[in-house]
């Protein structure tokens, strides 16, 4: 319901990012003063700055997990060490150091 009204709740929050961004569009107020539901970062930012990739941006970052993983289920498999990923997992930090229990001996 929140999302149809495109208006924000008392709080000031409204569903999603994009909501939040045609309601600063159409008023004219300033983005700062809002925030979404599942809100990481500081502030939002206008669609305008928003980062925007291209199709093939996301094609490669898909092929190159899927490479990864692929390699990482190779390594559980046959009882080594997998492969240090190169993302970290995704978040910035290490990934857990553990080796799985080959499911055959090989």
């Amino acid at each position: 319901m929140r999302r149809l009204s495109g208006e924000p709740d008392d709080r000031g929050y409204f569903p999603n990012l994009k909501t939040l961004r045609n309601y600063v569009e159409k008023t004219g107020e300033p983005i700062d003063k809002f925030r979404f539901d599942v809100q990481v970062g500081e502030r939002a930012t206008e669609r305008s700055k928003a980062k925007i990739y291209p199709e093939e941006y996301h094609l490669q970052e898909m092929e190159e997990r899927l490479l990864y993983e692929e390699a990482a289920f190779a390594a559980d498999i046959r009882g080594r060490d997998r492969p240090v990923d190169r993302k970290l997992n995704g978040n910035g930090k290490k990934t857990t150091n553990y080796r799985a229990i080959p499911y055959f001996n090989m």
